[in-house]
């Protein structure tokens, strides 16, 4: 009577599953499930991946039933199994490329790891209680883990489990040291345990991720691990809410979770991002100091604030815009010259004597686009201005004068020789190293631990930045021949701290490197940018030997402005210009490296890159290198 219904049409190209992607699942988006990537992840750029796993039905009063048998063969229990790093996670396991690759929380050991770690959540072992007390017994760092006395809810999960643990085993190992008074302060505190969880999935996210290459544009493209990334996001999501709920939250608490917050930020958030909560741990701070003061460990927090503050402030910069400094920025400096270590004051003085010398060139290189405007010249001003110079971001459009950029070149000139007053006023890290003399062939200078090591390289790269001549270098009147006169020419005094350099450099242990430098400046940064600034081919020489150890053990950077893969095609453009003869001023590829937007860790590599500098017979050029995949 009734024929077949008509074919109705699509209403869209979606097909109607619950099968998409992760990442369309994770934020409720439809997925045209595209085989091997899906429309929006090709659009974003991001990892495209699908769970293989069958749905499975499982009998309910079964299952219940082996509930019951487990927690009860855990009661019976009478004896922890044997602790081991390995029950944490497996020496080696299959990365996404199919080889064996090592774990990252052994990576110092002499092992060397072939490849990206990428461990799979679901083959993670995890610890039970008593095998929590047996890590007090084995590894003093997990102290720290047992001083947060973790809620029974927190411990019933699996991935809060593995969150916490990576947290106190690795994570705690890697942060600056004086972040204990944080864990302290977490006892019992929600807001403070969610965060260590953050910091935990967003440090296994960087671990876990690898390079792809994006389809469209044939870039290589570091990923973090999308699963571990989304769970930090989430933890960090719950701080901020927490945090938020009213005085029932503590500034104790307050200030431990934008401390925590901002290195997860360092580790999957953006430039903008971190210089967002550092903003607002500098008001927090301002605005009720007498108040953290008056709890237990106020002090120690206020320290660990500081110097949290100090390590990652050379990341987003800039330390000072040569403005008169407002009531705020005069109470960060009081407070940093009363709390400062030497080794802490050390990184920041050099990170603003770097920042200062970048200005100056920035300035230099305004000031000969304004004679001779070029686009290479221009593309580079656009990016630098408003990371290290914004107060000389012209407004309205207006060009900046002559006399304008003249000022502010004498202001900064001034700032480095204040700063190098500080030589005089902080302790060396050894006495060894004010010793006159240097050595042909370089022998390693060793130390007793690796945090003395950087501590001294920390001390010999301000020194080289501060050094007189370099300073009277740049003080000279401005013209095309200005940085391509003899003054240039490397002095004994600049040589013996080269040296010193480079016999430090060799006396590190690289795994420790790829290990511990994650949240400070690591040595090949300080490397490539000596190299650079004395145009020494012998320090690029090391910094490619050092590279070489490093990419041999699957580690994607050695600090987070640093990756060791992406570097490899710059330094090599950087050599053959230096082999020209040539002063490289300003250099920055054309995927916008500086731009606030981008990820910090999430670097990708260019494919060209823009120089500007002055030749060898002391003219100006502007040149746009290619950059060759590794």
């Amino acid at each position: 009577m009734y024929g077949p219904a008509p074919h109705r049409p699509k209403k869209t190209n979606f097909r109607r599953s619950r099968t998409g992607c992760e990442s369309c699942r994770s934020i409720k988006k439809k997925c045209d499930e595209g085989k091997p990537t899906c429309q929006r992840c090709e659009t974003k750029g991001t990892v495209c991946s699908y769970d293989s796993t069958p749905l499975q039905f499982r009998d309910a009063n079964a299952w219940a039933a082996q509930k019951v048998k487990q927690v009860r063969g855990n009661r019976v229990q009478g004896i922890c199994p044997p602790f081991t790093q390995n029950r944490i996670f497996p020496n080696e396991s299959t990365g996404a490329t199919g080889h064996q690759v090592a774990d990252p929380v052994l990576e110092s050991q002499p092992e060397t790891r072939q490849s990206a770690p990428n461990h799979d959540l679901a083959q993670m072992p995890h610890l039970n209680r008593s095998q929590l007390k047996a890590v007090k017994k084995t590894d003093k760092q997990s102290s720290r883990y047992l001083a947060l006395h973790p809620r029974p809810s927190l411990l019933g999960g699996s991935k809060e489990e593995l969150y916490m643990t990576h947290f106190a085993i690795h994570v705690c190992d890697i942060l600056p040291s004086s972040l204990e008074a944080v864990s302290s302060a977490a006892k019992g505190k929600t807001v403070l345990h969610n965060a260590a969880m953050a910091i935990g999935a967003a440090n296994l996210a960087n671990l876990q991720g690898g390079y792809t290459r994006h389809k469209s544009t044939g870039l290589q493209i570091w990923i973090p691990n999308p699963r571990h990334r989304l769970d930090a996001l989430n933890y960090a999501g719950k701080v901020l809410s927490l945090a938020t709920r009213g005085p029932s939250v503590g500034v104790d608490v307050l200030v431990s979770a934008h401390i925590l917050l901002s290195f997860v930020e360092l580790e999957l958030g953006t430039f903008d991002g971190l210089h967002r909560y550092l903003g607002i741990l500098d008001d927090l701070i301002y605005k009720t100091k007498d108040k953290l003061l008056g709890y237990e460990k106020g002090q120690d927090l206020l320290v660990a604030a500081v110097n949290s503050r100090t390590t990652q402030r050379y990341i987003v910069g800039p330390w000072s815009t040569s403005t008169a400094p407002s009531e705020r920025e005069t109470f960060w400096l009081g407070l940093e010259r009363q709390v400062l270590s030497d080794s802490v004051s050390f990184q920041k003085a050099g990170s603003d004597a770097y920042l200062l010398i970048q200005r100056i060139y920035l300035i230099v290189t305004m000031q000969h686009n304004r004679k001779r405007p070029s686009p290479v010249m221009e593309a580079l001003i656009k990016q630098f201005l408003p990371l290290i110079a914004p107060d000389l971001v012209p407004r309205h459009g207006e060009q900046l004068s002559e006399l304008t950029l003249t000022q502010a070149h004498e202001r900064s000139i001034a700032e480095i020789r204040h700063l190098s007053r500080l030589l005089s006023v902080l302790k060396p890290p050894s006495e060894s190293l004010s010793k006159p003399g240097y050595f042909a062939e370089p022998e390693a200078i060793r130390f007793e631990s690796h945090k003395r090591a950087m501590h001294a390289a920390d001390y010999v790269f301000f020194q080289i930045l501060c050094d007189e001549n370099l300073v009277r270098n740049r003080a000279q009147p401005l013209g095309p021949c200005t940085l391509a006169s003899d003054d240039w020419v490397i002095n004994d005094q600049a040589s013996h701290w080269l040296q010193i350099l480079m016999r430090i450099t060799r006396g590190l242990d690289i795994a420790k490197c790829a290990h511990r430098n994650m949240y400070r400046r690591g040595i090949c940064s300080i490397l490539f940018l000596v190299g650079l600034l004395r145009q020494d081919m012998n320090v690029f020489d090391l910094l490619e030997e050092v590279l070489d150890k490093i990419l041999a053990r699957g580690s994607g950077w050695e600090d987070a402005t640093f990756p060791t893969l992406l570097a490899r095609p710059t330094i090599q453009v950087v050599r053959d210009q230096l082999k020209l003869g040539r002063v490289i001023l300003l250099a920055s590829t054309t995927t916008e490296d500086f731009d606030k937007s981008r990820t910090i860790v999430s670097n990708r590599l260019g494919q060209v890159l823009l120089v500007h500098g002055i030749e060898a017979n002391g003219e100006l050029f502007d040149d746009a290198v290619p950059l060759g995949d590794e």
